[in-house]
């Protein structure tokens, strides 16, 4: 049975601080774990990993949802300060219709 991204992203945010903290980190172990990536090998073309990948964007979208409803939040402070400012920079923008 397979499961959903937000699953697998779940699954990996339960067992890595480090996924938590970092995107990059996230989109790497869910490529590895399951994709069935190996990136430290570096054999495979860039046209075959866009092709066998998991979107990033739907990585992090997960990871966004999962986060906003209180689970696995990031532990770093930095980390969770620059997020917010984001978050806030995005509602002016969106506010102002500088964003669509």
């Amino acid at each position: 049975m397979s499961k959903t991204i937000v699953e697998n992203v779940k699954h990996i945010l339960s067992n890595s601080v480090e996924a938590r903290n970092s995107d990059k980190e996230l989109m790497v172990k869910y490529w590895e774990k399951f994709d069935n990536i190996n990136m430290s090998e570096g054999k495979m073309s860039v046209k075959a990993f866009v092709l066998l990948s998991t979107p990033p964007e739907s990585i992090v979208r997960s990871r966004r949802l999962i986060q906003s409803n209180g689970e696995f939040l990031p532990t770093e402070e930095s980390v969770i300060r620059m997020r917010k400012l984001r978050e806030v920079a995005m509602m002016v923008a969106t506010t102002k219709g500088e964003v669509v």
